[in-house]
Order: structure tokens, then sequence, then C-alpha cells
């Protein structure tokens, strides 16, 4: 893919966002909806999925509002969950019998109740968890400190009420997930040997990193903010009784953290890869970093043929934050080669039948535009990194990409970025208020010759590439 269509369509992405997606009432005064998979553009056909996904879907499709700096578009579409709060906490109860809320991750437009009898949607319990990131990082990106206290924090532990009646405690110590799914998958040995495509299964990686995401964020945040003080000593002890994750024997992650399953990496979900992108818990440096780079490699050699439009935007996603830009940016171009039409628009899957990349139990190719709304996303990780609090300049810049530019990207702590590049360095501005450690991306140092360092901001900085 040329470095012309990947400006076009990461310019196209933030249109379509930007026009699918309500930030206030409309002019009869209803409540504004979402984006959903379908956008506005069905005319007279029926949409095979005119609905909003929160599996991924959903998230990918507002990825971008944050980094992108549209953060009203994510707001308005965080109010619509809000809206069925009540929705939520009967579907808890009546299906788990618990506490707090759960969200059925195939919603639709009139009500939070649960529409979809699927085995993977009624035994998947992390959509609460998945979109509590979604609530707690608006407060990240905009320093938005009123809705930390009165949006993020109180939707965070409805989910965390949720786990607390849910998980029970294993003959080992360890909280036991059960029902676990990793979305959409079924392990390998589960259809081989016991002839079944059941996705419901115990203690599946994904779940244990939204619950530790979550229960991490709430410890941090409500003790920031002087709120849930008795409720704390109790989520950070279930974060001390979640179960360690598992690594096979070729030193890759594994998909779920019970030994019984094994891997199938023949799926466009990377589910298990979510401790790396979109959440943070897993950075460059820790002890697992190189288990989750072999998991996505895994992905990506083995489950090529097997990838939505979709599947390789968040592979993209994955390989930014891996510090691989060549493999983020050829995600990104199989996924252009195969999902995408003329017009841009994205389709689930190889439109054209041409391979490799066909995600083949699809027999059609529906509309699907998450995949073209969550691409800017991907090409902003590669540009900026700041999930973790630090910003890091061009972190997974591909080598085709010899000189560029963009600006206005936003990033945590309410920064805003501008980086231009070519072949000798690149300078960055970043616009704020405050102090933030930075660090320029692999083949980058500051012009002093320091590989990290804490900026003022407004500033202006400037790298020289190695060996330069």
């Amino acid at each position: 893919m040329s470095a012309e269509l990947a400006e076009k369509l990461w310019a196209f992405g933030r249109y379509l966002l930007i026009c699918a997606s309500d930030d206030g009432p409309d002019p009869d005064g209803n409540p504004p909806l979402p984006m959903s998979l379908v956008g506005l553009w069905l005319s007279s056909y029926t949409g095979m999925w005119a609905i909003h996904m929160f599996n991924v879907n959903f998230e990918m499709i507002y990825w971008n509002a944050l980094s992108g700096n549209m953060p009203s578009l994510l707001r308005s579409a965080l109010e619509y969950v809000e809206r069925f709060m009540e929705d939520f906490r009967e579907n808890a109860r009546k299906l788990y019998g618990c506490r707090g809320i759960w969200i059925n991750s195939v919603n639709t437009p009139e009500s939070g109740k649960n529409a979809c009898l699927a085995d993977h949607i009624m035994n998947w319990t992390g959509a609460a968890a998945w979109l509590s990131a979604l609530f707690r990082d608006y407060a990240r990106y905009t320093g938005d400190s009123g809705w930390l206290r009165e949006h993020a924090l109180p939707f965070m532990r409805e989910a965390a009420l949720f786990y607390e009646d849910f998980l029970t405690e294993g003959e080992d110590g360890t909280l036991r997930f059960a029902p676990s799914v990793s979305p959409e998958n079924v392990p390998r040995n589960v259809l081989r040997d016991l002839d079944s495509r059941s996705q419901a299964a115990v203690n599946a990686v994904m779940d244990v990193s939204l619950c530790r995401e979550l229960l991490t964020g709430l410890c941090e945040d409500a003790g920031r903010c002087g709120m849930y003080r008795d409720e704390i000593p109790r989520w950070r002890d279930m974060l001390a009784k979640l179960p360690p994750y598992r690594i096979n024997p070729d030193g890759s992650l594994a998909e779920w953290i019970d030994p019984f399953y094994e891997d199938e990496n023949a799926h466009r979900h990377q589910s298990h890869l979510y401790g790396v992108f979109p959440g943070h818990e897993i950075r460059e440096g820790s002890p697992l970093f190189p288990a989750y780079r072999l998991a996505e490699d895994k992905r990506r050699t083995e489950g090529l043929s097997s990838m939505s439009s979709w599947g390789l935007v968040w592979m993209a996603g994955t390989f930014a934050r891996l510090r691989d830009g060549d493999r983020a940016l050829s995600a990104l171009s199989e996924m252009v080669r195969h999902c995408c039409m003329r017009n841009f628009f994205t389709v689930h899957n190889d439109w054209r039948r041409m391979g490799p990349a066909g995600c083949d139990d699809m027999r059609a190719a529906p509309l699907q535009l998450d995949a073209i709304a969550g691409f800017p996303a991907a090409v902003n990780e590669m540009l900026l990194d700041s999930s973790d609090g630090t910003l890091t300049l061009l972190p997974a810049l591909p080598s085709a990409w010899k000189r560029g530019e963009v600006r206005g990207l936003s990033a945590v702590g309410g920064f805003t970025v501008s980086v231009r590049w070519d072949e000798e360095g690149a300078e960055a501005e970043i616009s704020g208020a405050g102090s933030v450690p930075v660090k320029p991306g692999g083949g980058f140092r500051f012009d002093d010759g320091k590989k990290e360092r804490t900026a003022s901001a407004p500033c202006t900085l400037r790298l020289i590439r190695d060996g330069v």
C-alpha cells in the first residue's frame, strides 16, 4: 500500500466516524446514537449487522475518537451506553444471579436487554469491563475529573460488582472464570476431540486481562478521588488472586490459562492479546512482552487466511504496540488489498476471493465499517503511543514511510502532539500544560543523544536517527 493511499484511508476513516456519530441530540430532540457497523449508508438495503457489537467492533470504531482528537464523539457513544444501566443490571440478576451489570455484546438501539441466545454471546462476560476501559480512557485523555467521578468510576464499579459475585475460588486459591469465552474462538482440541464448536471454556486470557485492567484502574482512580474506600481492599484482594497467564512450550502466550485447551491460531480475533493492545498492561520491557509478540506472529502466519477486515486492523494496532511498524503496515495493506472496496468502504472478508486473507467461514462479504473506522487508530498507534502515560514518538514507524507529518494527535494527560519526520530525523511539537515523560521510538534518539527525558509542555523536541 502506497503512503498516498494510506493517507487517504486515514482521512476517510475519520470522515466516516464524524458523519455517522452524533455528539448531541438531533433537531427533534432525540438522543444521539453511536456509529453502527454499517454507518448511515445502507439506503434501501437491509444490513446484515446493523448493530453495536461490544466484543471488539464497537470499541474499534471509537478507538480513533481519542487518539484522533475527537473526544466528544466517544463521550456521546458512552452516554448512549449509560442509558441502559437498568437493563444491564437486570441482565446480570436474571442471567447470572449477580449484582452489577452484564452487557449483551449484541446490542440494538431499542434496549440493553439480552437479545441474542448464541452461546458465545450468552457465556461471554467481558463487555462491561471492555467498555469500562473506554469510560476511563476518556478521562485519561481529556483530564475531565468530573467525568471520572460521575461516569467512569460508577460504571467501573458496577462492572466490578458483577465479578465479585461471578468469580469463584479454585483449589489453588486463584479466581476462576467459568463460563469463559475468548470471542469468538473454539479451542482446537474441543473441535477435534469433542466434535463441538462450543466456545464456553474456563479462564480465557482475555477475561482475566479485562478484569485485571478494570480492578487496577478502579484501585488507582478511586483511591486518588477518595471514592469507594471500603471497597478498594476487596478489589486489591481480587487482583492478587487472579490466575497468572500461561505460556506455551514454544514461548507464546496461550489463549486459555487452563492447560486443557489448545490454541486455535487460525482465527480473526486476537482476544488474548488484549493486554498489549488495546489494553496497556503489557509494555515493552515486560517479561511477557516476547510471549505476546510470538503469539501475534503465530496469528499472522497460521491465521492469515482466517482474518477479517477488522481482524487485520486489530493486528496492525497490536504490532504497533509491539514496536513492529513494518508488520503493522503489512496488516493494513492486507486489509486494503482484500477487504476494501473501490469506494473505500470495508467489508467483513475477502470480497473478490483473492486470498490469502479470506475468512472463509463467510460465504458473503457483508458491509462492515469498523475496519475503515479503525484504520486511522492503527496508524495513530504507529506514530504516537501514550497509553502508559509516556509519550513515545514514532514508536512503530514503517521503514517505507521515509518522510511524513501528522498534526494534532491526542495523548493521555491532555497533551496534543504533532510530529514531522524525514530520513535524517524528526521534530515533535507537544502542546498542553505540565510535565510528561517522552521517549523516541526505535531508530531515533533525542538530539542530545538521550533516549528518554521529561518535557514541560508546550515545547518542541528534535530527534535524530540512529547512525546519522
